[in-house]
């Protein structure tokens, strides 16, 4: 357990400075959590489990092409929307996110600029 808790902190450490470090973070603190130690080893240790991890991104992948070629028409219609109606749409969700991370005004004004 100190061991998982050392291995844990190193990689935060080493990944927290990067973008691509962040993205292969948290795969790696997955693995963590469920008592797997990334590593080379991995792959002979733990082989049933990195074979259903890889068919499971196989089937996202398989689920995700059937969600997006599904829905093609439905994105194709959002083009037909004139712009003075799909402007105030998206720009409106947006100044209330923009407002609601410090409550100021401020934020909404600068995000315009």
């Amino acid at each position: 357990m100190a061991q998982q808790r050392c291995a844990a902190q190193a990689l935060a450490a080493a990944f927290a400075s990067s973008f691509v470090g962040a993205l292969s973070a948290v795969p790696l603190g997955g693995l963590l959590i469920w008592g797997l130690q990334p590593g080379p080893m991995l792959f002979v240790d733990h082989k049933e489990s990195v074979w259903i991890l890889i068919a499971s991104m196989y089937l996202g992948n398989l689920v995700g092409l059937f969600v997006v070629l599904t829905t093609v028409p439905l994105w194709a219609a959002l083009l037909r929307i004139l712009f003075p109606v799909i402007a105030p749409v998206t720009v409106v969700p947006c100044a209330i996110g923009a407002h609601t991370v410090h409550s100021s005004m401020f934020d909404v004004v600068r995000c315009g600029r």
